[in-house]
């Protein structure tokens, strides 16, 4: 049995220079988790065995901590542990290995999306590989949603009914963003994940095309 010890995992949030993360009171009370450094640290101990199968119905256990819902899951091949925020738009996903119990991986989302570098490890806890999620997105999560608050006075950081945010490198690295207005409009937009440009908007079912997707021949 491996000896019992803590992996702090960093996981690398990239902020731009535009985002007004620190100076902004609202943002920042929401993400007290987000240090000024743009760094969020998670501690992680082993899988605690012993805790999810003395409680466990059927292959998942799901327990409050710290405020938190914590999800505890047996996938057949691996465990994981699932931390979901406050504010419900954030989750952490740590897998486990079954028979030594150390990490496997590491994730976050944001939404439907994974946010930040993806740490894969060995057995012994070893780093062996990571993904950079936010590398083809240069306008930040938190350029978004700095913009939409200050174009909307929408906080996208809080999860409600009707909020949705997607991206992709496909065809080009942009952002699908759906909220509702305070005074109760559907908004989409279509936003360049390289510099925040809009390409496409519709707002309360007015449709209005912006810039077009660059050439991918370009």
């Amino acid at each position: 049995m491996l000896q019992k010890r803590i992996i702090s995992i960093i996981l690398l949030i990239t902020v731009s220079n535009s985002t007004v993360l620190g100076q902004n009171s609202l943002l920042d009370s929401l993400f007290s988790f987000v240090k000024k450094n743009n760094e969020v640290e998670v501690d992680i101990d082993l899988f605690d065995i012993d805790k999810f199968e003395k409680n466990k119905k059927g292959n998942i256990y799901e327990y409050q901590e710290k405020g938190q819902r914590i999800v505890l899951t047996d996938l057949g091949n691996w465990y994981r542990k699932t931390i979901y925020y406050k504010n419900g738009v954030f989750e952490d996903h740590i897998n486990y290995y079954k028979k030594e119990l150390t990490v496997r991986m590491i994730s976050r989302r944001f939404y439907t999306m994974y946010v930040g570098k993806i740490r894969y490890f060995n057995a012994f806890g070893n780093l062996e590989k990571e993904l950079d999620t936010d590398l083809p997105f240069p306008y930040s999560i938190y350029d978004l949603a700095t913009w939409i608050e200050e174009t909307h006075g929408v906080n996208i950081l809080q999860y409600r009914e009707g909020y949705r945010v997607d991206r992709s490198e496909n065809p080009y690295p942009h952002y699908m963003v759906r909220f509702i207005t305070q005074d109760g409009k559907p908004v989409l937009y279509s936003i360049d994940g390289t510099n925040g440009e809009v390409f496409f908007q519709d707002i309360n079912g007015e449709e209005k095309e912006i810039k077009p997707f660059p050439s991918l021949n370009n």
